[in-house]
Parts: C-alpha cells; sequence; structure tokens
C-alpha cells in the first residue's frame, strides 16, 4: 500500500520558525487586537481541540480493507472517479513542495516587511492558533469519515484481506489542501492588513487562491485524495486562514478568564 506522510513535522517546524520570528518581538500590537493574558482561553482551547483529533486518530482501529463493502468505483460521484486511476510519483512530491511552500509563506512575510516583524508575536500566536483549529478539523473530520483514497478502490483485489493502515482511510478531507490553504490564506491576509492600500493586493490574492489549488490538483493527479476531498480541504483551510486574522483585527470576539469562569464579549 501506498505510505502517506502525517503533519507531525510540519507542526514541528512551523513552531521552531515561527517562535524564531518572533522571539525578538513584543506583544505590543499595532494592527491585530491580540493580548495573550486575554485570548489565552482561545488559544489554549484551539490547542487541546487539535490534540484531541491526534487522540482520536490514535483510537480508532485499524481495518482489514475486506471490511469495507463500498469499495466499487461505480458507487463514487461522477467528478471523483477519475482520481481512482491517478498514481503519479512526481505529483506526490510535488505536492509535498507545495504543501511546505505554503508553509513558507507567513514566514517570508514576518521577515520581508518590517511592519509585519513589529507584530511577529502576535501574529506567531494567531498563526499556530489557527493551524489547530484547521489542522484539527481536517483531522477530526478524516478519523470520521472514514473515507478510502483512490488507491484503496485501485489496490483492492491486490491487498484483499489484509490490513490497511488508518491514514488509506483518510481521504476525506485532503490535510495538503487545507494546510496549503491555511497559511497561503492567512499570509496574504496579514500582508493585506497591513498594507491596505497597495496595488498589489489582487495579485496576493491570486497568489495565496494558487498554492492551494495547484497543491490539491497535484494530491489528485498522486491518486491520494478524489475532487471532493480537495474542495473541502480548501474551504476549511481557506475560511479559516482568512478568519483568524479578521477576528483580531478590529470587530472581534474576545474569550478571557475572570475570577468566576469564563468571560465572552465584542470588543470594537
Amino acid at each position: 500500500m501506498h505510505r502517506i506522510r502525517t503533519n507531525a513535522p510540519q507542526f514541528l517546524t512551523l513552531c521552531i520558525i515561527l517562535i524564531l520570528c518572533g522571539v525578538h518581538s513584543t506583544l505590543n500590537t499595532q494592527v491585530y487586537n491580540y493580548d495573550y493574558k486575554e485570548d489565552k482561553a482561545a488559544f489554549i482551547g484551539s490547542f487541546i481541540f487539535w490534540s484531541g483529533s491526534y487522540g482520536l486518530r490514535m483510537a480508532t482501529p485499524t481495518e482489514r480493507i475486506n471490511d469495507r463493502k463500498d469499495l466499487d468505483k461505480a458507487s463514487l460521484w461522477a467528478i471523483d472517479r477519475g482520481a481512482v486511476n491517478q498514481n503519479s510519483k512526481n505529483a506526490d512530491h510535488w505536492s509535498d513542495v507545495g504543501q511546505f511552500g505554503a508553509l513558507a509563506t507567513p514566514v517570508l512575510a514576518i521577515v520581508l516587511s518590517e511592519s509585519l516583524r513589529s507584530e511577529a508575536g502576535p501574529i506567531t500566536l494567531m498563526g499556530l492558533q489557527g493551524f489547530f483549529i484547521s489542522n484539527g478539523l481536517t483531522k477530526y473530520t478524516k478519523t470520521l469519515a472514514e473515507r478510502p483514497r483512490p488507491f484503496v478502490y485501485r489496490q483492492f483485489d491486490e491487498h484483499f484481506n489484509q490490513p490497511i493502515s488508518k491514514a488509506a482511510t483518510e481521504s476525506f478531507i485532503s490535510g495538503h489542501t487545507s494546510s496549503s490553504a491555511y497559511f497561503s490564506f492567512f499570509a496574504a491576509k496579514i500582508i493585506v492588513d497591513h498594507s491596505p492600500d497597495s496595488n498589489l493586493k489582487p495579485l496576493i490574492w491570486t497568489i495565496a487562491a494558487a498554492i492551494p489549488a495547484l497543491t490539491g490538483y497535484l494530491r489528485y493527479k498522486a491518486g491520494k485524495h478524489f475532487p471532493t476531498d480537495i474542495i473541502a480541504g480548501y474551504l476549511v483551510g481557506a475560511v479559516t486562514g482568512f478568519a483568524i486574522p479578521e477576528i483580531y483585527k478590529n470587530d472581534r470576539i474576545a474569550i478571557g478568564t475572570e475570577s468566576n469562569g469564563l468571560s465572552l464579549s465584542l470588543v470594537f
């Protein structure tokens, strides 16, 4: 069976790079209203949410391929059937490049922009919080949906009555696409927020949209995901990547802690 990589190395890389970028900055904000003392409940909650997704995955038993009664290509939606015949090793490799390239975009934005560097601390915490949410949603969905990947349909006869890895039944939704969409849209949002009058905004958003689209297409050509997996992953990552900076920019919901419990308020 195919070998599927997890997001653990990407996450560790993200943590190390973002911490290095933010280590010399303060938490005093200019564009974003992020205060760790007030927002720690949301940050810690997002981490617990993300951790729970991996706990659920670990608790899910490995299946035997003959336990699946739905491995009939004809049962797939018409839009998804073509993925079963895809098996490009080059596409698999370049989809990893696309994912890591997207991860680098917010880091490069911070490194190259003095304005963003001045808020590297809040941006780092926002970026991690958003990653926990986006990746957590992706992992929960993968584990609960248990959708076989396209190559499982193609290799059904060869591997009949053999155990299949958990990752082989984590087709829905595409993790490569959701993570690349998250990082690309997050990077574009913080750049645009710090340069609202820039004439390059259309180009910035076009690049942000293109990176996960290309990554998703490569996952399709590699036979690792169906088009519906890719579309869903794109939406999860893009919405989260855009929403997190927006929430902390102006109008936002602030989740904080008080002596008698949690507090919820709108900040304008």
